[in-house]
């Protein structure tokens, strides 16, 4: 009735349902009130994606303090709150690899470090030329295992709102992508990763959804028949 969005809508009732099932458990409450309720579904979202040039276009059209942060998004496919909470010491250049075990998030005004949305870890490969950004992005905190691998301004966190607001925004503007989103970079991943013939399987994996049906739903398109 407030105009909230069917997502949040249905965070809420899982959250409350979650509370009446112990209640009900405990002999609190005679039953789980919220069983049968349904919610609304959210649309689908429309899914935009950049070739590998238009990419390189867009980390060129950004302050270049942030350069490898877009290229690390379109390429290694972490969620940005995920891109927020990344440590140094969870970055493995030697071997090529970043292990993904937390994300940040807003609430009520401050940032706070959690679990990833799935609550599963994952370790995620890193292409060469990625790796070698970012040993020299971090070549003066190399040694510093809990210093962010990309951090604000001022030296702390990345809020992300307000670093899209004031520095993605305006690039996707520049590189003329008006509109794009900073989670549009994942579906990036995903069809650079379906264009090399990356089975779902492994593109699920290295994305972190829970489940296979999020990428066939959402990137199944992409993916050539099995006749072609």
């Amino acid at each position: 009735a407030d105009g909230k969005g069917a997502g949040t809508v249905r965070n809420v009732k899982n959250t409350l349902s979650g509370l009446c099932e112990f209640a009900a458990d405990a002999g609190a409450i005679k039953s789980n009130p919220c069983q049968g309720v349904k919610t609304p579904k959210p649309p689908a979202d429309e899914m935009r994606f950049l070739t590998a040039e238009e990419v390189a276009g867009l980390a060129d059209a950004i302050d270049q303090r942030w350069r490898t942060l877009v290229i690390f998004a379109a390429y290694a496919g972490l969620r940005a709150g995920e891109i927020s909470a990344l440590r140094v010491g969870r970055l493995d250049l030697m071997r090529g690899k970043v292990h993904v075990v937390e994300s940040a998030a807003e609430v009520h005004g401050r940032l706070v470090i959690g679990p990833t949305k799935t609550y599963e870890n994952r370790t995620v490969s890193l292409p060469p030329f990625l790796r070698d950004m970012l040993a020299e992005h971090l070549s003066s905190r190399a040694d510093d295992p809990d210093s962010f691998v990309f951090q604000s301004p001022e030296g702390g966190q990345i809020r992300h709102s307000s670093w899209s607001r004031r520095f993605f925004a305006p690039a996707t503007r520049e590189a003329g992508l008006d509109g794009f989103r900073f989670h549009d970079l994942r579906h990036t991943c995903a069809a650079l990763l379906i264009s090399l013939g990356a089975h779902p399987q492994a593109i699920m994996e290295r994305l972190g959804n829970s489940l296979i049906t999020v990428c066939r739903d959402r990137c199944g398109h992409l993916f050539p028949s099995l006749d072609e």
